[in-house]
């Protein structure tokens, strides 16, 4: 998931170098959006703000990721390495509950219906189970809309409003509102066919 549209920021910038050339101005933003991520983690195991950002650096550079074409790119790549790093996290936690086995084909994290639900995720914490099942979904919708997959990073994990998402992917947030209720349906869809309320049946994107 390498998305390539620039954020509309305004920030002077460096030509287009390595992630460690970027860092420095994206590193306030990417401490944001750790903090925003771990905002919907529940429970004990929970990593620091600071932690996660530089874990998903070192994981990066370890990976022998280098160039970034825009701080936008920079700050894309930490954010989906941090998410990541959460799901590693959540396996490792759900490994030492089944006294370290992974999942098995019939076991693997089910996509909750109430976490699609706006109100609900919202005054809810997200187990580890959770996080893996929203991330397997994400992988599987990925692979056939990248920018729907997004734009759910966007606003759900991240908790973007449109307009936001919008700045971030550079396209309208009419363009951003239909994305999110086609992959909203396609999320639900994943629920043994369930569509979401207010739409007839379930649309891949």
């Amino acid at each position: 998931m390498t998305p390539a549209a620039d954020s509309g920021e305004t920030h002077s910038a460096p030509a287009p170098g390595t992630l460690r050339d970027w860092l420095p101005l994206v590193y306030e933003k990417a401490c944001e959006r750790a903090h925003r991520l771990l905002a919907k983690w529940s429970g004990i195991h929970r990593p620091g703000t600071a932690s996660l950002v530089h874990q998903a650096y070192f994981k990066l550079s370890e990976c022998g990721v280098e160039r970034c074409e825009s701080r936008a790119h920079a700050l894309a790549l930490l954010v989906q390495k941090m998410r990541q790093q959460l799901c590693d996290l959540a396996r490792r936690i759900d490994a030492q509950k089944r006294g370290g086995r992974g999942h098995d084909g019939a076991s693997r994290p089910v996509l909750q219906r109430q976490l699609l639900s706006d109100e609900l995720a919202a005054q809810r914490g997200w187990t580890p189970a959770d996080f893996l099942a929203l991330d397997e979904a994400l992988v599987r919708l990925q692979e056939i809309a990248p920018r729907h997959a997004r734009v759910v990073e966007l606003i759900f994990l991240l908790g973007l409003n449109f307009q936001e998402a919008a700045q971030e992917l550079g396209i309208s947030r009419a363009s951003v509102h239909n994305d999110w209720r086609l992959a909203k349906a396609w999320l639900y869809n994943e629920l043994e066919g369930a569509a979401p309320p207010g739409d007839a049946a379930a649309v891949k994107p």
